[in-house]
């Protein structure tokens, strides 16, 4: 049974050696510019890419930007899971982990810190509330207000997949000083 995937640019992605695995900055781009968030239950298509670029603005220094724009970079090569059911999947939870520790070390930023992580889990949420408030039919009127950090202040724009994944490749470039 086939253990890998082809991704993008060609590569072959190994499940079983994802340490041997090449991590590029154009297949995260591309997959996550096709990836929905809210696992695709929104008003319109609004992909993980756009999501990512937006959280990355919104960080406060060099290290969480990228780590923001970067921090699901392992959804590119295992699929977007939508966190209630990841919260019951232990194995998937510590592949999706291994696989976004290599994403951010082979990118060239090296596992963040957890100060950064914690920049990033709040940019999260806040990105989280902004975008069910706009693209979400209840605007997550059930839920959102348990959610305890402010919004963060930007418009979902729902890229089409091309510039978003254009978008993303510029911020990291950008990020990276390239």
């Amino acid at each position: 049974m086939c253990k890998w995937i082809e991704t993008y640019s060609g590569q072959r992605f190994n499940f079983t050696r994802p340490a041997a695995n090449e991590y590029k900055i154009v297949d995260i781009a591309h997959a996550l510019s096709q990836l929905c968030r809210f696992g695709g239950h929104t008003t319109q298509h609004y992909s993980v890419a756009e999501h990512s670029v937006h959280m990355s603005l919104a960080a406060p220094d060099l290290p969480s930007q990228l780590a923001c724009l970067l921090h699901d970079g392992s959804e590119a090569y295992l699929g977007d899971v939508v966190k209630p059911l990841k919260d019951l999947l232990p194995e998937y939870k510590r592949i999706e982990k291994l696989v976004q520790d290599q994403v951010y070390d082979k990118l060239g930023m090296g596992v963040p810190d957890a100060d950064t992580m914690a920049i990033v889990h709040c940019c999260d949420l806040g990105a989280l509330k902004t975008e069910a408030s706009h693209l979400l039919v209840t605007r997550g009127e059930s839920w959102i207000a348990e959610i305890d950090v402010e919004p963060l202040a930007f418009t979902p724009y729902c890229w089409g997949a091309e510039r978003a994944e254009d978008e993303f490749v510029e911020r990291y470039l950008e990020l990276r000083g390239v």
